[in-house]
């Protein structure tokens, strides 16, 4: 049986998705005092969260807005490390990834997350599949979408930028 490959998102509707998921994130957060801190998991998290604050900066100027990357292992899930020490307590924070199947790994970096006192904590995802098996609730959402258990979503990324999102069939 041959996998079949299907387009989801192109770099243009990505660029919109991320566009619209930023003015999400400005409506929820225009009267912020304090920080909002993108937490993008690794690598493509973190691209996205890039290119979120990219948006942010030009919507929230009066806005401090950090990126910082978290890695999970794989084989210890409670193992979370990010790339720089930061304070979570009376942030705003943003916790992003490019899809979301079963809520597992923002299961865990919302743990890691919670040890401390944030102010608010939302989460994004470019793309969420319906196979959650954990309670996780994504806040903010390029595209929703309803997969079979035998699909799976890829997301390619060229020089750092992610380019798209395809579904793949196996």
């Amino acid at each position: 049986m041959n996998a079949s490959k299907v387009i989801l998102l192109d770099e243009d509707a990505i660029s919109k998705k991320i566009y619209r998921i930023a003015l999400e994130i400005a409506e929820e957060f225009h009267e912020a005092k304090d920080d909002i801190v993108l937490v993008g998991i690794a690598k493509n998290g973190t691209l996205i969260a890039r290119a979120i604050q990219k948006e942010l900066l030009q919507l929230l100027p009066a806005v401090a807005i950090e990126i910082v990357t978290i890695k999970l292992n794989k084989k210890i899930q409670q193992e979370v490390v990010a790339d720089k020490n930061l304070n979570y307590n009376q942030k705003n924070i943003v916790l992003i990834d490019d899809v979301v199947n079963t809520g597992r790994t923002f299961f865990y970096a919302l743990k890691h997350i919670q040890q401390a006192d944030p102010n608010t904590l939302k989460t994004v995802a470019l793309l969420d599949r319906s196979h959650k098996q954990f309670p996780i609730k994504t806040d903010f959402v390029g595209l929703p979408i309803s997969t079979t258990l035998q699909e799976y979503i890829e997301v390619e990324v060229i020089d750092d930028k992610i380019k798209n999102a395809y579904l793949l069939n196996n």
